[in-house]
This record gives structure tokens, sequence and C-alpha cells, in this order.
């Protein structure tokens, strides 16, 4: 939102920071709130148009809360990468929920669909598939495209898709004569492609449950369902396979990792899937590869809250090192010099000059060329209702404050004029630039409230999904900073 960044644009310290980023030079903002962070991406991403930005952080949770700023302040869609669990034993029924999701957040990445990754450090570590193969395991269906229904089923297959009767969940695919129905991985509804011969005669979603066509599409992008893709190996399944009997041949191999390897090469052979394909991650995908390999050289690192966001990759690390030794010991997986991801030197290795984004300077694997102190808080929600919330409003434009107003949505920011009106309150103004001592109204969703001092800008959020209270007032509370 242009009237948002406006207020970052027209701090002192934002220009230094600016120039920081264009030269990739690495910066230190120390004295940011996680809302500050948020609103200094939002306006980065816009200042550094067709740059790709990677906002690195401590947790999953906090990735979520990131992106859903961004969306908020600057409208940035951004896609959101989270950590998932390697399998290494052979269970059936095992959730791709989160592989999908990791798949769809690197393909949009990787075409250019969104240009900004919202990550923690341990998803950003783990071990996955390199571009390339993702590229050659990715199909596309057109609504005026030619393709041979059993080669498309074949490649399916490949893609670890599960053939059943009919499609009830995401990895799913059932073909019937000249209809050919797949549930996309990631995706939320399922597609009908009608052939006629090798002619795509209709192409569209379908509810699973009634069977009914809901809308037409031009196309539909299939991603794979797995990250490990025994297919993708090199000489493709056979290769995998004779790739572990060598191993399991060569000398002073342990008895249980023999029969590991032999195993699973027979389960492939037969079934041409393993539940407990990770593995062979190092074996499938020789060059090692993670998220941060679908980045392009110059690409912005953003990283929040830094000694959290290194311990994590430092947590990552360890926890990793102890799983691989206890499974060594298993004979579960046969030894590799590159592992199932990045350590956390490697990790720091990666993030290339980087603006460190954190409430206090603290030591770190990085050094700071240049360091921005901003003076800024995040205050906590104000319970008081809709007079408290006038008091406050009061007090900042006395102050000659630029205040502005997120009210969440038009009915709700006409409503709260009204009522002020009616308390004799100056009424915010919808105005397209804030300006000193005025109050601005603006139809935003509500992130976080936060205040600015020292360039008298305070950005208030009304009705930010507070709960009602027991009496069920009409006057919701207000979040003000």
């Amino acid at each position: 939102m242009e009237l948002l960044s406006a207020l970052v644009r027209g701090l002192s310290e934002y220009p230094r920071l600016l120039e920081a980023a264009r030269q990739r030079t690495t910066a230190a903002v120390y004295g940011a709130s996680p809302i500050h962070r948020a609103h200094l991406a939002a306006a980065l991403c816009g200042d550094l148009p067709g740059r790709a930005v990677c906002v690195v952080l401590r947790d999953e949770q906090a990735a979520k809360t990131f992106a859903a700023d961004l969306l908020a302040l600057g409208g940035v869609e951004a896609a959101l990468l989270p950590c998932r669990d390697l399998v290494f034993h052979n269970m059936e029924g095992v959730s791709h929920e989160y592989e999908q999701q990791r798949l769809q957040a690197l393909w949009q990445v990787r075409t250019g669909k969104t240009r900004v990754l919202c990550a923690s450090a341990d998803a950003l570590m783990l071990r996955t598939l390199p571009p390339e193969a993702l590229d050659r395991a990715v199909m596309t269906l057109s609504a005026d495209g030619s393709y041979s229904v059993d080669t498309l089923a074949e490649r399916l297959l490949q893609a670890s898709y599960t053939r059943c009767a009919q499609v009830e969940g995401p990895g799913q695919f059932a073909l019937r004569g000249g209809i050919l129905d797949v549930f996309p991985a990631g995706d939320t509804a399922p597609v009908r492609a009608e052939f006629w011969g090798d002619e795509v005669d209709s192409l569209g979603r379908f509810d699973p449950l009634t069977q009914r066509r809901t809308e037409t599409v031009d196309a539909v992008t299939l991603l794979p369902v797995r990250e490990s893709l025994p297919t993708l190996a090199e000489g493709g399944l056979d290769g995998l396979c004779a790739a572990l009997k060598k191993l399991a041949a060569r000398k002073g191999t342990a008895p249980a990792l023999k029969k590991t390897l032999l195993s699973d090469a027979d389960t492939l052979q037969e079934l041409r899937s393993l539940p407990a394909a990770d593995r062979y991650l190092p074996q499938i995908y020789p060059e090692p590869a993670c998220a941060l390999s679908y980045l392009p050289e110059d690409a912005l690192f953003l990283v929040c809250d830094t000694p959290a966001v290194l311990e994590t990759a430092q947590g990552m690390a360890h926890r990793q090192a102890e799983d691989v030794s206890h499974l060594l010991e298993e004979g579960l997986i046969p030894p590799s010099k590159t592992g199932y991801g990045l350590d956390e030197r490697q990790f720091a290795a990666r993030l290339t000059a980087p603006v460190l984004l954190d409430s206090f300077l603290a030591g770190s694997a990085f050094t700071p060329q240049v360091l921005i102190s901003l003076t800024a808080k995040q205050l906590s929600a104000s319970g008081g209702g809709i007079d408290n919330l006038r008091r406050e409003l009061g007090d900042y434009l006395r102050l000659d404050y630029t205040v502005l107003l997120l009210a969440g949505g038009r009915s709700r920011a006409q409503n709260r004029r009204s009522f002020w009106r009616s308390r004799t309150f100056p009424a915010p103004r919808t105005r397209p630039r804030p300006a000193r001592g005025r109050c601005v109204s603006c139809q935003r969703p509500c992130p976080p409230a936060r205040n600015i001092p020292l360039s008298k800008r305070s950005c208030c959020a009304m009705g930010a999904k507070a709960p009602e209270s027991p009496a069920k007032s009409a006057d919701p509370p207000a979040k003000t900073i």
C-alpha cells in the first residue's frame, strides 16, 4: 500500500538501508520490532522491482506472520516455504502435504510467479531436488494440447502420483478410457481432461464429491508429489537399483545395510516406488541442492532476529547429525559425503550480503558494513474501546504526529468516521497522502500497530481480529502504537 510505504520512505535512515540493499552490502538495522521489519521489507520490495527477496526467520509461524504482514502492508504476495521431516522408514500412509507445499513454493520462485520467499532457517537448509530436476518432473496440461494418454499416466507415476479408481485427494489420478482425472499436488480441486484420440477435448476442475464440473481452465500445472523421485536418478529407476546393489556388494558393507539396500532395490523394481525414498537423496541427486539453490545470485536476504535464526540453524544441523548417526548405526542409510542438508556454517555462507533486521545489535556470523539505528516501538493492544482510542489519537495529533488508521474494511471505516463525528472528534480523512497533525483512515487489513517517534509517524489498527467482550459492546478494542 502506497500510504504505508510512504511512511517508511520518509525516514532519514531508509535511504541508507536502500542503498546498502542495492549495492549488496551487509547492513544491520537494530531497534526494529517484528512489525517494523515487515514494514521495511515491504518498502524494499517496492523500491527494488525485479529483485528476488528471501526473508529468513526463526520458525514457520514467524514466516507465516511475516508473509501476512507483507501482504497487508504493501500488497506483496510471498511464497511460504515450510520445513518437513525426511522419511527414513518404509511406512504406509505417510502424508506428503508439507512436501507438496514446499514444491509449490519452489516452483513459484523458479518460474518467477513470486519474487519473495518467506522461510525458516531449517526449511532453507533441508536438502531437496535440484531446480533442473524439478523442471523435468513438472508437467503442463493445456486445453488445446495433444498428448498420449498412456504417456501421461506413465509420467504421473514417475512423479509419485498414485493411480486409483476415483480421485479423492492431492497426488492421485484415475484413467477411464479417454477421461483422465488428476488431483494436482498441492492444489485444492482435481482436474478432468477429456480426450478425443490424443487431442484434449475439454479441460476443467470438478467437485470430487458430486463429480460435477465447477470451472473450465486453459491449462493446469502438475507438480510432483514428492521431493525424492527415484525415476530422476542417473539411469532412471533401473540405474538407481543398480547403484544400490553395487553398494550392497561393496567390500566392508555392514550386513544390516546390505539387507536394507537389497530389499529397497527389490521394492523399487517391483512397485516402482519406495516410501522411504528420502534415504537415497544423495544417490538420486548427486549434486546437493536446497531451497537457496532456486534463488538468483543477486537475491536480497533479509534476516529477521539474527540470533534466533542462527540458533535455529545450529539446532537443525545438530539434530540432523544425530539422526544420520543413528540411521547409519541401524543400517538404514548408506554413508554419504554430502548429507541431507546444510550445516550452520554452510547456511550462513550462502546468505550473501544480508540485511539484518534485529531488535538489538548483537554479534553474529555476519560482519555488517553499515549500521542503522531505528527508533521505533510496537505497543500492546489497547482494550479500552473506542473512547480510549479517541483519547490516544487526540494525544498523537496534539503532538503533531501523522496518524494512519487502518480500519480493516470500507464499512468499518465509514462507521467509525460517523461515530467520531457524533462524539465531536475530527473524523479521519481519506487523503492520498498523510500529513502532520492529521488522521488518515485506510480500508486495509490490520497488521500490528507501531510508532516511529523521531519521524512523528504513528499507525493504528482498530478492530483487528479482536474478540468481542462478554457484553458484546458495539465498540471493539483497538490496537494503538
